[in-house]
């Protein structure tokens, strides 16, 4: 099951859209770096199969956190708990918790 090999799944769940269509995979990363698309200048299946989105999802999958989601505060500022509800148990899992 992917969520017992991952760091976070919301790089397979969803995204976040931004007014002027800039798209990322959680609204804790509002942020240039963050934005893998834009909706206003791709179509959605460009953005969601985008290099910069393919790059992230790697990272997850080999338990690095990538750049972009070092401020996210479920892992820098978070209780276990509330990791838990986001990544279904895998951050704990991948760092010995």
């Amino acid at each position: 099951m992917i969520k017992d090999q991952v760091l976070c799944l919301r790089p397979w769940k969803g995204i976040y859209v931004t007014l002027n269509g800039d798209v990322t995979f959680c609204c804790y990363l509002p942020r240039p770096e963050a934005v893998i698309g834009n909706l206003a200048r791709s179509t959605m299946e460009q953005v969601w199969n985008s290099e910069k989105a393919a790059r992230i999802r790697f990272e997850m999958l080999t338990k690095r956190l990538p750049d972009v989601c070092g401020g996210c505060p479920l892992y820098n500022y978070a209780s276990s708990e509330e990791r838990e509800q986001v990544s279904g148990g895998a951050a704990d899992k991948a760092s010995g918790k």
